[in-house]
Formats: structure tokens, sequence, C-alpha cells
């Protein structure tokens, strides 16, 4: 009788899981890259890539180099990597979920990728104006953390002078108890809309409630 009702529980999940596959194969379903900050990796991004997938996304939780590339290599490579993508699933959306030093790497990418497609961003915590934080360590610490020297604000600093996106409609969440990046160093001219969520730089990566608004802007 146990062994019954295993194969039923068995049986049950293989069919859950075998239609769940299937629905993951609608080339209408978003693929949503998700891009971590500066100085971590793409484990940083664990959660927010399991909500998505939980929430019906397709995730490509891309572990780029955020110590030795400068910004506008990073942006090279995601472009390239956005136009395999494409080459493979013509039809799939793709989407961006970022965190601080990420969504300034889509904003490079996207301000280059020639496309007629709207595309959708989700920037947690993005130093969009630059950082203090950056004028003041950036001569001590760039050695390590070249993009650190491109977050610095100013007129003349490479993050003002990057282009705007292209076909992309963003969302910009910002960490109320930020100490790293300011309210105003998020600012966006092209942004869509602004949320904020109560915690802080990077908490906002496990935050539910920001995660939950990525994935309704995502969706809506």
């Amino acid at each position: 009788m146990m062994s019954l009702r295993r194969g039923l529980k068995v049986g049950l999940c293989c069919v859950f899981y075998s239609a769940a596959a299937f629905a993951t194969t609608d080339s209408t379903t978003p693929l949503v890259m998700l891009l971590h900050g500066q100085a971590r990796t793409s484990v940083s991004m664990w959660k927010a890539e399991s909500f998505l997938e939980d929430n019906g996304l397709l995730t490509d939780n891309w572990n780029y180099d955020g110590f030795f590339s400068s910004i506008d290599q990073l942006g090279d490579e995601l472009v390239a990597r956005i136009n395999e993508r494409k080459k493979n699933e013509p039809s799939r959306p793709i989407y961006f979920l970022t965190h601080s030093l990420g969504g300034i790497v889509v904003r490079q990418a996207l301000s280059k990728w020639e496309t007629t497609e709207q595309s959708r961003v989700v920037m947690l915590a993005p130093p969009n104006q630059g950082a203090k934080v950056a004028d003041k360590f950036s001569p001590w610490i760039s050695w390590f953390l070249r993009p650190m020297s491109q977050l610095t604000t100013g007129p003349d600093s490479f993050i003002a002078n990057i282009p705007r996106m292209k076909s992309a409609k963003t969302l910009v969440i910002r960490a109320k108890d930020d100490i790293l990046v300011s309210q105003e160093e998020t600012l966006l001219p092209e942004a869509e809309g602004y949320d904020e969520v109560d915690t802080g730089h990077t908490t906002i990566l496990w935050d539910d409630q920001a995660l939950n608004k990525a994935v309704q802007f995502f969706k809506n």
C-alpha cells in the first residue's frame, strides 16, 4: 500500500513537472537576464532567480566580471549575449533585473543594442547619477575594482555621458536605508517610474516586496 502511494506521488510530480516544463517553452514567456552588482557574482542573485522562476518567468543569471572589466566592455559583452539569445529564440522577449552596477551595464548595452522591440528593465538601487562613494574611494581601489572609476559623479564622468537606452521601459526601485547610493543618485531621466522599499543597498536583493514589484512590472 505504501509503495502504491509513493508511486502515485511520483507519477503526479512527474505530470506537474512536465506541464511546467511544457509551459516554459511558450515563446512569449519573457526571459529575464539578471545582472549582479560590483564585486559580486551571480550567486548574489540566487533568490531573485528563484523568485522569478516561481512566478513563471525564465531567467539567465549572468556571472560577469565586476572586478577588472570596464563598463563599456561589459556593455559590449551583454549586447553579444542578447544577440545570441535572440538568434536562438527571436520571438522571446528579453527583460532585465539588475542590482547596483548591473543597471549601469544594462544602460550601456541598451544604448547600443539595435532593436525595434521594447524591453523592460527593473533596477534595484542603481547609481544612475554616479555615487559620491565612488568619488571618495575610486583613487584607492579602482586598480582592482575597475568599474568604480566610471561610477564617479559630475558632468564629465563616464556615467553622465551614457546615451539613453533604446526601446526600454524602466522601473527604478530604491532602498530606503541605502548608505552607498542616495535617492538622488538613482535618478534616470527615461525611467517610467520609481518605487521604494524599506531595506538597504545589499539586502534589497533578497527583499520580497522589491522582487514582487519587479515581477508585477514584468507581467503588466
